[in-house]
């Protein structure tokens, strides 16, 4: 038996990106796109009848904030997953994204196969974040620094687990987010702490805060 195809909802001002990625995404049979506009109160009201297993959203729409519509969904359809595609590449605006509770980041200048790579990822129960992205949230910029070189060992999964700690969102919660064990949680916060040569909690918000990310 065939599985069903992928239902995507597009969310993002920029009407031939939107439609052009549409119809990249259409060719491949795992996908459908159900629905797009450059309204996030679009997606809302059409959720109950689109039903979209991925969201793709931009950080800047029409009539809201692009992180606002990701926690609104998700507090309407808890089992949508939220994918950021935006032109910002800065550590605030991936880490308010993952905050909000996307399960993955691209960006624009992203090969258009990522994206549809990303979305068999996320929806796959995994998590994408983009070089650029990843390179923004652990300071690469910064290349002599060695805290930084700590920071470029960690895997995404890690990475999205370690932003979370630092806002100060707890094991259980992070675990649900991500649709995990707390145990898989605790586990992958050892591997954090032995990465960065911490000891607790507490330290990895500072390490986190001292290199820039956003304790929320």
């Amino acid at each position: 038996m065939n599985k069903r195809p992928i239902r995507i909802y597009l969310v993002d001002r920029h009407a031939m990106l939107r439609q052009g990625l549409a119809q990249m995404l259409m060719l491949d049979p795992r996908v459908t796109v159900v629905g797009q506009s450059p309204r996030g109160l679009d997606c809302v009201r059409e959720l109950p009848a689109k039903y979209p297993d991925i969201v793709l959203f931009d950080l800047k729409l029409e009539d809201m904030d692009g992180c606002a519509l990701c926690q609104r969904i998700l507090a309407l359809r808890p089992a949508t997953r939220m994918l950021a595609l935006t032109d910002h590449e800065d550590q605030p605006s991936v880490s308010r994204a993952m905050g909000a509770g996307a399960k993955g980041y691209l960006v624009k200048s992203d090969p258009p196969e990522q994206a549809l790579h990303a979305i068999l990822r996320v929806h796959a129960g995994g998590f994408h974040l983009s070089e650029a992205a990843r390179r923004a949230l652990i300071g690469r910029v910064i290349r002599d620094d060695p805290e930084r070189d700590q920071l470029d060992t960690l895997t995404p999964r890690e990475v999205e687990v370690f932003i979370l700690i630092v806002q100060g969102v707890r094991t259980k919660d992070i675990a649900a987010r991500l649709g995990v064990t707390s145990s898989t949680i605790t586990a992958l916060r050892a591997r954090i702490l032995l990465k960065l040569g911490l000891t607790t909690t507490g330290e990895i918000i500072r390490f986190g805060i001292r290199n820039g990310i956003d304790g929320g």
